[in-house]
């Protein structure tokens, strides 16, 4: 039973305190959360755009347009950027080329087909 004047808000003393350090940590894991989230957003848009080129590159090449084979130039360009070509498939003058990297354990695929238009 609580007494007029009695200290009744004892047993809550530095609560406030708990609270604001636990909400810090829950801010401090949202944002990092969020910094994984938009750089597995723009490694995602990078890798795709290193595969829509591998494939330009790789069909360019079965066309004759420029000099070397095409799974070879494919694989050049997916190493400069650091990315696994996992498949690059010339039926005539089309190219299909796959590109692939890991970050933080997932896998990231970028897939892209070329031809003359």
């Amino acid at each position: 039973m609580f007494r007029l004047g009695g200290d009744f808000l004892g047993s809550q003393r530095g609560a406030g305190s708990v609270l604001s350090i636990v909400s810090v940590f829950l801010l401090l894991i949202l944002l990092v959360s969020a910094a994984i989230f938009v750089r597995v957003i723009n490694l995602r848009a990078t890798l795709q755009a290193h595969a829509d080129q591998a494939a330009l590159a790789a069909a360019d090449a079965s066309r004759g347009l420029v000099q070397g084979s095409p799974c070879q130039l494919a694989f050049e360009i997916a190493e400069n950027a650091e990315f696994e070509l996992t498949l690059c498939k010339v039926e005539g003058y089309f190219a299909r080329i796959v590109l692939e990297t890991r970050v933080i354990g997932l896998s990231i695929t970028g897939v892209s087909v070329a031809g003359p238009p």
